[in-house]
């Protein structure tokens, strides 16, 4: 088989398919197993194939699962950046000539694009609100309270968990994908061994059709 021609998943299928039907067919089987292929060594081809298809099995859970994370993340940011800028015009108005606020609660200048950046300004802006009473009751007139702060800071605490766990689901799959290609290269090459020997060892078989063969090893059909 030329695997560069083939997709992973198309190149899985097919290469399973040229193990059993070869093995399927009794005239094949027994040729190969006098070239050293016996019932240990194409278990052994069995073991790797199936530790391969396990890996990406796995591996497009981790995947599906990080999609989601990802999904919810962008969510909850979106509806903490909402609420964040609600409260944010509403300081900026309430501390128009107060530079001390303006400073702690980082009023001035434009929102950060970058996340990590961006979760600082936030941060900031909570924290020095609860810390600072007497901050919240003057925005008290526009009709926030220190519990409409503390929500806002209870999602960005959410928001960064799921920042972490997405992290976290990152480096699974970068060490997944790692597994998986050594365990490709692994079964690529028992079975590049075996095809060889196949073509060996029915090359001038009476029982084993020659085009049939090809056909089989060349596309997995």
């Amino acid at each position: 088989m030329h695997y560069t021609k083939f997709k992973l998943n198309e190149f899985v299928i097919k290469s399973q398919r040229i193990l059993n039907v070869t093995q399927q067919n009794s005239h094949v089987k027994e040729a190969v197993d006098r070239y050293g292929y016996a019932e240990e060594r194409i278990a052994e081809g069995r073991r790797l194939y199936n530790a391969l298809s396990e890996t990406m099995d796995r591996q497009q859970r981790i995947v599906g699962s990080k999609v989601a994370c990802m999904a919810d993340k962008a969510d909850r940011h979106e509806q903490v950046a909402r609420l964040y800028m609600k409260y944010l015009k509403i300081a900026r108005i309430v501390f128009e000539a107060d530079e001390e606020a303006q400073v702690a609660l980082v009023l001035k200048g434009p929102r950060e694009r970058v996340y990590e950046k961006w979760f600082y300004q936030v941060s900031a802006f909570c924290n020095n609100l609860i810390a600072t009473p007497d901050f919240v009751n003057q925005m008290h007139v526009f009709g926030l309270e220190m519990k409409d702060i503390a929500g806002l800071k209870e999602d960005l605490n959410q928001l960064q968990l799921l920042s972490d766990k997405g992290m976290r689901m990152i480096a699974e799959v970068r060490k997944v994908v790692k597994e998986r290609k050594q365990k490709t290269i692994a079964w690529q090459q028992w079975l590049s061994d075996y095809i060889k020997i196949v073509r060996i060892a029915v090359q001038d078989s009476d029982q084993v059709s020659q085009g049939w063969i090809r056909q089989l090893l060349s596309k997995g059909e």
